[in-house]
């Protein structure tokens, strides 16, 4: 087993989008492209407005940002999930899962069983509750999962590398090896999966086998953004700053013969009495190109992610506003339908589990999964159609209410409006009139 330079090459670009997306711009910054001001780093003086962060989170919110849960009708196992869901905080991993689909086109998912046991390995749990509890989930980018299809485009296997182990997950078993002083990778042992394979695979959108990262093809415009804010700053600083040239001038020298720097101030000018001396002053880039070349990168990137609506300033046109609108929705459903049938997948698989290692009979049991996000432009859309379908008499105050984002539950505002309605004869005249 070892990784193909395909591989590895996939691994090292997505290290660096991963760097990228936590504003670490500086490790794949060439320091000599920057003339650095005086006593500044690099870090301190690369400047960034860090779209691949903004994108990716945008989506991820938008496609999972207000719950993702299931429900099923069996009571007792809705209470052992619930109290699962609690323990390893779930939405909070479905939120990482989906923004790792953004970032790098799909999540690998692994169960980790984190069980007490006894001397001779086995696990020390005697309800179904307890052995939830002993289940946590990791997640993983293209930075440290590989997927492998075959020729067909099914999924072959996935390759998980944490430190130096090397986790091979196939439909039956798992390989592990462990990575030799050689850079090989040396077989130490394999077990069988007997429900199925262990780990979960979430794509983003799709063109055949392929999964497409949200933000792959902006990283050069990214880039090319940064330079132009970076430079803006320079600019700025040495207009401030102004570099002057002088030639024919006897230096000054110090008390140890070293010549004395020539250092100018505000209110300061230059004199020598060198007859041969000559002053020049480098003249800084204009201003108004900079600016107009990054509003043009910023448009560029907002339209190539379908984050127009991030933009501040005068927008496109309502048509553009409209059809964006429409692809982005599209994306997000498609994405919402990947989690949702992971989500599936996961629970099933876990009931099997239950079920395997005690006497239930969970993974008969029907349930459905609810994966809801946050478009605070599309809620707004959505809420003032019902607004005027009340107005109009068309909906119930129930629909009205539930288009309304900031109510969380609508029964239990309705039962506020009645009791207030029964504590005033004009309020609950005004109610039921309503």
């Amino acid at each position: 087993m070892n990784l193909t330079n395909k591989e590895l090459n996939l691994i090292a670009s997505s290290k660096k989008v991963w760097n990228y997306y936590n504003n670490d711009f500086v490790t794949d910054y060439p320091t000599k492209a920057v003339q650095l001001p005086l006593g500044r780093t690099i870090k301190d003086t690369l400047v960034s407005d860090n779209w691949i962060s903004k994108t990716v989170n945008r989506f991820a919110s938008a496609t999972v940002g207000k719950y993702s849960s299931i429900e099923t009708e069996d009571a007792k196992l809705a209470e052992y999930i619930a109290l699962w869901h609690e323990a390893i905080d779930f939405e909070s991993k479905i939120t990482s899962i989906a923004r790792y689909q953004g970032l790098f086109g799909y999540a690998v998912v692994k169960l980790v069983f984190t069980f007490p046991r006894d001397a001779d390995g086995g696990i020390m749990v005697s309800t179904p509750e307890e052995f939830l509890q002993g289940i946590d989930l990791a997640v993983f980018g293209s930075d440290k999962a590989i997927v492998r299809y075959d020729e067909y485009g099914k999924q072959d296997s996935v390759l998980i590398q944490v430190g130096k182990t090397l986790e091979v997950f196939y439909s039956d078993r798992i390989e592990r090896y462990e990575i030799t002083s050689g850079g090989l990778y040396k077989l130490i042992s394999t077990e069988s999966t007997p429900i199925g394979p262990l780990v979960f695979v979430v794509n983003n959108l799709e063109t055949g086998v392929n999964s497409n990262s949200d933000i792959h093809h902006i990283v050069t415009l990214q880039e090319a953004l940064n330079d132009a804010l970076t430079s803006l700053r320079l600019v700025t600083h040495y207009h401030g700053f102004p570099i002057y040239t002088a030639t024919g001038v006897t230096p000054a020298y110090d008390e140890d013969g070293k010549a004395k720097p020539m250092i100018m101030g505000a209110g300061m000018t230059l004199q020598t009495e060198d007859p041969d001396a000559k002053f020049g002053r480098v003249e800084m880039p204009q201003i108004t190109p900079l600016k107009e070349s990054i509003e043009e990168l910023t448009k560029e990137i907002a339209v190539a992610t379908n984050s127009l609506s991030l933009l501040t300033g005068q927008a496109p046109s309502g048509v553009a506003l409209a059809y964006l609108q429409s692809d982005f929705q599209a994306a997000v459903t498609e994405k919402q339908m990947k989690i949702s049938n992971f989500i599936k997948k996961l629970h099933h698989t876990i009931f099997k589990l239950i079920d395997y290692t005690y006497t239930t009979s969970f993974s008969k049991s029907g349930f459905k999964v609810f994966v809801a996000g946050y478009n605070p432009i599309l809620a707004d859309l959505n809420f003032q159609q019902a607004k005027e379908l009340y107005s109009l008499g068309s909906i119930t105050r129930k629909t009205l209410l539930d288009a309304a984002d900031v109510v969380e539950n609508t029964q239990a505002e309705l039962d506020a409006l009645a009791t207030e309605g029964a504590a005033s004869p004009d309020g609950l005249t005004a109610l039921l009139r309503g």
